[in-house]
């Protein structure tokens, strides 16, 4: 198993934790719900390894329109990956290809930050996924698709 590997699952359990979501998909954060359905089917699929201008690179797992990713600063598979920042993304996906979600800061990094952010899916397949609104001080826009 490769070192990102063994430091995502866990990162990304933590972040959930930190989420708090609810069993109906909930995230307690005023204004903010995300309420997806593991089995709808979409005509597209982002779950894989992205690149973003931020110089992070994000894994991202879609099941219906349930999308979850862990995004870590830096290069793959090395010690200083995430130190600048580490986050966790819960959110849905509608039919015409918008996710919507809440993040937020994992403590691995430098900063400690949280909102909502909108991304739209490009491409079919998807290839590229562009920042749409956002709230706080999250830095990437776009997204490139790795695998």
């Amino acid at each position: 198993m490769h070192t990102s590997n063994r430091l995502l699952l866990p990162l990304i359990a933590a972040g959930l934790l930190v989420l708090g979501t609810t069993a109906d998909g909930a995230v307690p954060s005023p204004g903010v719900k995300v309420t997806c359905d593991r089995t709808a089917t979409t005509s597209f699929n982002i779950t894989g390894t992205w690149s973003a201008n931020d110089g992070g690179t994000y894994w991202i797992r879609q099941t219906g329109s349930c999308v979850w990713w862990a995004g870590f600063s830096g290069s793959p598979d090395t010690p200083t990956m995430g130190r600048n920042f580490a986050n966790v993304f819960v959110g849905t996906v509608t039919t015409k290809g918008l996710v919507t979600g809440y993040w937020t800061d994992l403590p691995r990094g430098a900063t400690a930050n949280a909102g909502t952010l909108n991304v739209q899916v490009l491409g079919r397949p998807a290839s590229r996924l562009t920042r749409r609104a956002v709230t706080g001080p999250f830095t990437g826009a776009v997204w490139s698709r790795l695998s």
